[in-house]
């Protein structure tokens, strides 16, 4: 696709004259480039080792376990609490009465 006609267009189209600068850089319209395949990427070069980078994700593992954990004592003892203020002894629902039992 041809996109010098569509900067063209973009540029002069506008009724205002800066509606697009946000969009310039430079003074240039900004060149997208692919990404380099994650095979050629050296990844000893990150400044991160072996060690941080696994101990980063047993952190991130272990405080996702303690917040689904916590999450879900919380849902069981609101559920718990609901069906201790809900009295079932004698709701009626109609014509029909429900006990507990």
């Amino acid at each position: 696709m041809k996109t010098n006609c569509c900067r063209r267009c973009c540029l002069t189209g506008s009724a205002r004259g800066g509606y697009h600068s946000h969009k310039i850089i430079g003074g240039k319209w900004p060149e997208v480039l692919p990404a380099s395949h994650p095979s050629m990427i050296q990844w000893g070069n990150l400044g991160v080792s072996t060690i941080q980078r696994v101990a980063r994700s047993l952190l991130t593992y272990l405080i996702g376990f303690i917040i689904i954990c916590c999450s879900f004592l919380v849902i069981v003892k609101l559920l718990y609490y609901r069906d201790d203020q809900v009295n079932i002894s004698g709701i009626e629902c109609g014509q029909i009465v429900v006990t507990k039992e």
